[in-house]
């Protein structure tokens, strides 16, 4: 009903052809509904100690070591070479940033590194830079992978992916 009367008091004040103004109507509505979809699906995969969460172009995991925090974030600065690179940290985390690929517009990960009763617990957050991103091919889930295994391997010993 919105729609319609946006519509029609597009089509009265404009004088562009009522095609161009249904399409300049239509096309968000069909963006969100297409976002709106995708935003629902969660998918869950595990590698090894630990289960990466990815919906709508958002990935996170959690990963807990049996070390102190200050070994957990010399280990990410570590990790992070070639694909990553790091560009703050404030108190117990750590943002890195991944470059443009042909996947993404680039991500920024989120490293959190927290004092845990078994050790430390260690929580990365992907997200693309580019905010309107609702798809990223499965970039960041790859990127978590790529940062935890190395940190993992550096604190505990190889990580091997579940099977």
């Amino acid at each position: 009903m919105a729609t319609a009367l946006l519509l029609a008091v597009v089509l009265g004040l404009s004088k562009m052809p009522w095609a161009v103004v249904l399409f300049v109507a239509l096309v968000p509505l069909v963006l969100g509904a297409c976002a709106s979809a995708t935003e629902r699906r969660r998918v869950r995969r595990a590698y090894g100690d630990y289960e990466v969460q990815t919906q709508a172009a958002r990935s996170e995991a959690f990963l807990v070591v049996e070390a102190d925090p200050e070994a957990v974030k010399d280990a990410v600065r570590r990790a992070a070479t070639d694909r990553f690179r790091l560009v703050g940290e404030r108190g117990e985390e750590l943002i890195l940033l991944r470059r443009m690929n042909l996947a993404t517009w680039g991500m920024t990960a989120r490293v959190t590194v927290a004092a845990h009763t078994q050790g430390t617990r260690i929580h990365v957050r992907e997200e693309p830079r580019l905010g309107t991103t609702i798809y990223d091919w499965g970039q960041g889930r790859r990127d978590i992978v790529l940062l935890l295994d190395p940190i993992g391997e550096q604190l505990t010993g190889p990580v091997s992916p579940a099977e």
